[in-house]
C-alpha cells in the first residue's frame, strides 16, 4: 500500500470547522469500485467525530466501506466516511 499525507476539511451544519492532517493509504475500494483513500480507525474516529466503536458497528452493519490488510488490520474508506459524516 502507498501512504500519502493528506488534508481532509469537513465541515457540519453545527459550524464546526475541523482541519487537520491525516496519514491514509490509497487502495482499491470494492464498494467505490475505485480507488480511494483509507484510513485507520483511530483517524476515521478523530476526523469524523464518531467514535472507534461506532465506526466499527458501521463496518459491520456495511454502512462504511473497509478493507483489512493480511495482518488484519482495519483502514475505512474516506469516500463512505464522508457520506455518514455529513
Amino acid at each position: 500500500m502507498k501512504e500519502k499525507i493528506i488534508e481532509v476539511t469537513i465541515e457540519r451544519e453545527h459550524i464546526q470547522r475541523t482541519s487537520r492532517r491525516i496519514r491514509a493509504v490509497e487502495v482499491w475500494c470494492e464498494r467505490c469500485q475505485q480507488t480511494v483513500m483509507m484510513l485507520r480507525p483511530d483517524e476515521a474516529s478523530s476526523l469524523s467525530g464518531l467514535s472507534v466503536r461506532s465506526l466499527c458497528r458501521a463496518v459491520e452493519a456495511s454502512e462504511l466501506h473497509f478493507t483489512e490488510t493480511t495482518d488484519g488490520l482495519l483502514f475505512i474508506c474516506l469516500n463512505s466516511l464522508i457520506q455518514i459524516s455529513s
